[in-house]
């Protein structure tokens, strides 16, 4: 079943109107998230390498699902 960018978008635009500084500071979190795990790939070992790669592609993309798809909706 793919993953209804819409609906997530909706949600996340619903919660940012709601309570906007929570919004933010939960995107500063998910951010620094993404840095750690992006920063991790440059660390770690040549058989772990592959597997620390998608973990940040993966967090790359749930972070752009709460700032870019948002903002174009």
């Amino acid at each position: 079943m793919p993953a209804d960018v819409k609906k997530i978008s909706e949600f996340a635009g619903r919660w940012k109107n709601t309570d906007p500084q929570l919004y933010e500071q939960f995107l500063r979190v998910l951010e620094q998230y993404v840095f750690d795990v992006t920063f991790a790939v440059t660390e770690a070992a040549s058989t772990e390498i592959l597997q620390a790669q998608g973990r940040a592609q993966q967090a790359r993309k749930f972070l752009l699902l709460f700032t870019e798809h948002l903002e174009s909706a």
